[in-house]
């Protein structure tokens, strides 16, 4: 009776150790947000989720090979083309969504210093000079007033979905210790 009540409290006592609970870091994230930051903790090392970025017609694909839909559906907020691809990504996202996929999406911003719509070579990978970023980081600037609209912008497609109830996992400037992006590779205080 003594050695089960004693493997009874050890199992107890380890149980409660390894199930640590996480809390997000912002602490009015929303109950969504909180329900998938769980999911993806208590599959931790037990499952790999697959994912398919930006071209649906892979999705049909991935289904008849393996028999299962990805978990994961990503697109990315980079602007180019006529239309308004934000709002294009944010009515996939939600539509995503309620066919029960993870929804994770990015940002290939193009460089403040250019218009829209955004080359790749051209501007999201061309560079800033030393000039050009200080004055992008340095608050009040014309340079630093174009990003902040350019991030702005973004936000209030993220902003839509949150109101939508769509956790998203968001992955802006990634990549950054990378040469390739104009944002990317910055050195020192400023970087």
């Amino acid at each position: 009776m003594k050695k089960s009540f004693l493997l009874t409290i050890l199992i107890f006592v380890a149980a409660t150790i390894f199930a640590q609970t996480f809390k997000p870091v912002n602490e009015n994230t929303s109950p969504e947000a909180k329900k998938l930051l769980s999911y993806l903790y208590s599959i931790d090392g037990k499952y790999i989720l697959s994912g398919e970025h930006g071209d649906e017609r892979w999705l049909d694909t991935v289904k008849n090979i393996t028999g299962k839909y990805p978990a994961v559906w990503g697109n990315d907020f980079i602007w180019h083309g006529d239309k308004d691809p934000g709002q294009e990504v944010v009515n996939q996202a939600i539509e995503k969504y309620k066919e029960g996929f993870i929804i994770t999406l990015m940002w290939h911003e193009g460089r403040p210093i250019d218009n829209p719509p955004f080359g790749w070579k051209e501007s999201v990978q061309a560079k800033l000079t030393d000039a050009q970023w200080k004055e992008l980081t340095t608050k009040g600037t014309v340079l630093n007033k174009r990003w902040l609209a350019q991030i702005d912008a973004v936000a209030g497609y993220l902003k839509q979905l949150d109101s939508a109830h769509v956790p998203v996992l968001w992955r802006p400037y990634h990549e950054m210790n990378g040469v390739w992006f104009w944002w990317g590779n910055r050195k020192g205080r400023d970087g």
